[in-house]
């Protein structure tokens, strides 16, 4: 790797972890691109095999894309054990956040800059993609032994009484 660059995976590295970070980075794609091809599945199964109307059928399959995203991020990419009521209101604000980035990266690229959204689009993807794994990596799914605060992998700081 050339001096000063800084890659994907050594960015995952930094992160800690190691190769089990990679590995759950992995898992991580792999639910993301899984549970949109089962959306996809449910989308077009509901609207052109069972007559729903387009938008019907998108909500219930987002709906359902949601949950299952949600169990298979928890129980596989994650593998937390903690408070599974907290970390599925914190998996759906992650995702409130993940769509307000990606709207506005959108608005600046298109609108502003008069990029071709073709292209914004997936710029905007790759962000919310790399975002949303650093919050359920540190706050929606906190590591074992962690308050659950965000603050995990960082020193506590001593309090003074």
């Amino acid at each position: 790797m050339a001096k000063g660059r800084l890659g994907l995976l050594d960015g995952l590295l930094l992160l800690g972890g190691g190769a089990a970070t990679i590995g759950q980075f992995l898992r991580y794609l792999a639910v993301g691109l899984g549970t949109n091809l089962f959306v996809l599945a449910i989308y077009y199964g509901a609207s052109l095999g069972a007559g729903l109307p387009p938008k019907t059928s998108l909500a219930v399959a987002s709906a359902i894309g949601f949950v299952v995203s949600f169990a298979a991020n928890r129980f596989w990419a994650f593998r937390f054990t903690g408070d599974g009521p907290r970390a599925f209101l914190r998996y759906a604000a992650s995702y409130v956040g993940s769509f307000g980035l990606q709207w506005l990266i959108l608005y600046l690229g298109v609108d502003i800059f008069r990029l071709p959204h073709s292209w914004v689009v997936l710029f905007g993807l790759g962000c919310a993609t790399a975002g949303v794994y650093v919050l359920q990596r540190y706050w929606v799914f906190p590591a074992k032994g962690s308050k659950g605060d965000g603050n995990v992998g960082l020193p506590e700081v001593p309090q003074r009484n």
